[in-house]
């Protein structure tokens, strides 16, 4: 069965035709039917409640598809960070995330609804380093570009705002029964940074932090994790860590990034998770599949929240939970 990663646009396969379609409508006066969806998805590694919404974007979009297989799908993430001062490896995850949730047991019981196993042993800390390699999945220099421009869509549609990617994209290891190549070796296909790389290392990161009580702010095991799932690019766990990890020009730029989501948006943002979709559409907190496959329905035809003012934060049983920076009360009452 088809995932966000299977779905995700390849290198050569980019909008250009609806965006042709969205301007001829528009010359018409019509409304174009949304096919292609950017979504950026603002999320911090030690928010369980980010992991889950990973998991039912993932059913939401196979949900989708299954009724409009026309439509394509690009997923980015930009970074937050819950514990901005939190030291390396400096908390429990247990103490950590019930000083925020309080009720792991119904965290628990949610996560098994998606999939997921929660364990909260084990440590966490500041998140800076995570949020370095998976912008390093997508460009191989720091910059503080958006990263929806980053996308092979806005590639192809605005080449000068981002390098072209490689030509290949590694296949998904997951997909395949044989193992994945070493980085360096000569078999080892070139890997595309983009969209597909950088979900298949979250889902990596997630599921070592959150089930196998992996600390995710450990260089070492970022490193071992970035080398391992980015095979065929080039960079071993050494190159990874020094170049990437220890970089202090990777951590001006996420430090960047985190101030531009929080502070130079006309919608600052101030709780994980956060979808925003096509730049435009905003859905705060972890939904259902379900409240977010009908969210897609509305953008599909233009009515999606959004359009005018507001955005979707849901309620009852499609509303799951989130995580706020501590002292932020207005999204405090959103996300909790």
């Amino acid at each position: 069965m088809a995932s966000i990663r299977d779905l995700l646009l390849q290198p050569g396969q980019g909008n250009s035709s609806t965006n042709q379609h969205d301007e001829a409508s528009k010359k018409a006066g019509t409304t174009a039917e949304t096919t292609h969806f950017v979504i950026e998805f603002i999320l911090d590694l030690v928010c369980p409640y980010c992991y889950i919404q990973l998991k039912t974007l993932d059913n939401a979009v196979r949900m989708y598809m299954a009724r409009h297989p026309e439509a394509s799908f690009e997923v980015v993430c930009s970074p937050f960070m819950l514990h901005p001062l939190a030291g390396r490896s400096a908390h429990s995850k247990r103490d950590i995330t019930h000083a925020r949730v309080h009720n792991l047991e119904h965290l628990t019981n949610l996560g098994k609804t998606v999939g997921i196993d929660f364990s909260w042993r084990g440590l966490s800390g500041n998140t800076r380093d995570a949020h370095k390699l998976l912008r390093f999945a997508l460009e191989a220099a720091p910059t503080t570009v958006r990263s929806t421009a980053l996308t092979v869509s806005n590639r192809q549609d605005n080449g000068v705002r981002a390098p072209p990617p490689p030509a290949a994209i590694a296949p998904d290891p997951a997909s395949s029964s044989a193992a994945p190549p070493q980085p360096g070796t000569a078999s080892a296909p070139p890997v595309a940074r983009g969209p597909a790389l950088q979900m298949r290392l979250l889902n990596a990161l997630f599921q070592a932090h959150h089930e196998r009580e992996a600390d995710v702010s450990d260089r070492g095991f970022l490193a071992e994790t970035g080398a391992a799932v980015m095979a065929g690019s080039g960079a071993s766990g050494e190159e990874i860590r020094a170049g990437v990890l220890e970089s202090e020009a990777w951590a001006r730029a996420v430090d960047d990034l985190v101030a531009e989501v929080g502070c130079g948006r006309s919608m600052p943002i101030r709780a994980v998770p956060t979808l925003i979709v096509n730049d435009r559409y905003v859905i705060g907190g972890s939904q259902s599949a379900e409240f977010l496959a009908d969210e897609l329905e509305r953008i599909r035809a233009g009515r999606g929240a959004g359009a005018g003012a507001g955005a979707a934060w849901g309620s009852g049983a499609s509303f799951h939970g989130g995580m706020v920076l501590k002292g932020v009360e207005r999204a405090r009452i959103l996300f909790y």
